[in-house]
């Protein structure tokens, strides 16, 4: 017999529960086509349990912006935190464009005017086919529940928040205005200055190789959380305006560069062993590529960097990845 389940916090258990929320998944997406967002209210706060693929017994976060680097002082709040809580009022400023797969992110203003990036989960646009064909519970965890992966990630990564990764504010339970229930995660806007990256690095190897160790260092402070980026690509990048770092890694000259952020971990996971944190750094290669750095010059940045073995050591890969990843870098 099913058990009452309040969606999208719980997933129902049984045949005939599932059945009645894929009828009205099917009814949102209908009516969400002649609906938009202008507002949003927000209502009860998630605080979390763990998605079901997530071991429980995680360590601790490790000293996560190490001393291979001089990082920059945490990017000032642009409202106070505890403005951001269930009963808060925000104007929708700006439908973002994104990829649509799960989740839909909006610019949204206070009353007094202070800019917030939300991202609301819709379950119908997450995937509603997958749960047609299959009924199994983590499946359908992993399709209408994708905001607890990120909210255990951002969790994991508070020592990150507001110098590689965004503030985060808190995952509300929102109403839309079709009837769909959503959670929206609340974090800081960004302002992305795209511009100077694919303006300044597509044949310049000096800028070219600040950049590509700026990704080195974001790589690494994630990894250093135990967490895996399962979806790191160049749109899942921005670059804010007067964030820089200093490498001090040895064997490297005191590089300065831009210090990009890492946003939507709704795809991340734990690190269950090296293969994972050696997926973060293949991963840097194509974020190059996306931002149409020139051949010859990703070759020559790839080869000099990413193959450099201080580099490879300050991520702690085992002699085999190691490797591996010359190996595949050599490939180039």
């Amino acid at each position: 017999m099913s058990t009452a389940f309040v969606h999208p916090f719980d997933i129902p258990d049984d045949e005939t529960a599932r059945e009645a929320l894929l009828a009205k998944l099917r009814g949102w997406e209908r009516g969400a086509e002649n609906t938009a967002l202008e507002t949003i209210s927000l209502g009860a706060e998630f605080t979390g349990d763990l998605p079901a693929s997530v071991p429980k017994n995680v360590p601790p976060c490790a000293s996560a912006l190490c001393d291979h680097f001089l990082w920059p002082e945490p990017r000032p709040h642009s409202i106070q935190t505890s403005v951001v809580r269930p009963g808060l009022h925000l104007t929708v400023v700006e439908k973002m464009p994104t990829a649509a797969l799960h989740a839909q992110v909006y610019v949204a203003a206070t009353d007094s005017g202070a800019l917030l990036a939300v991202k609301i989960y819709q379950p119908k646009i997450a995937g509603r086919t997958e749960l047609e064909l299959d009924d199994d519970a983590e499946t359908w965890s992993n399709v209408l529940q994708q905001y607890r992966r990120e909210h255990w990630a951002y969790d994991r990564m508070r020592a990150l928040q507001g110098v590689v990764v965004p503030y985060v504010y808190g995952f509300f339970m929102v109403d839309l205005p079709h009837g769909e229930p959503a959670v929206a995660l609340v974090m800081e806007y960004i302002v992305n200055d795209f511009e100077y990256v694919s303006n300044s690095t597509r044949n310049t190897r000096d800028t070219a190789h600040n950049i590509g160790l700026g990704l080195v260092a974001v790589a690494h402070a994630i990894v250093n959380c135990d967490v895996a980026h399962e979806d790191l690509a160049g749109r899942n990048v921005l670059w804010p305006r007067h964030s820089a770092y200093v490498a001090k890694i040895s064997g490297l000259q005191p590089y300065a560069g831009p210090l990009p952020v890492v946003i939507d971990f709704a795809f991340a996971g734990p690190i269950y062993d090296q293969w994972d944190g050696s997926y973060m750094m293949n991963m840097l290669l194509r974020i190059l590529t996306s931002f149409g750095v020139h051949d010859s010059v990703r070759h020559e940045l790839v080869q000099d960097l990413m193959a450099r073995q201080e580099v490879l050591d300050m991520f702690g890969f085992s002699s085999l990845i190691q490797q591996h990843i010359k190996y595949m870098i050599a490939k180039i």
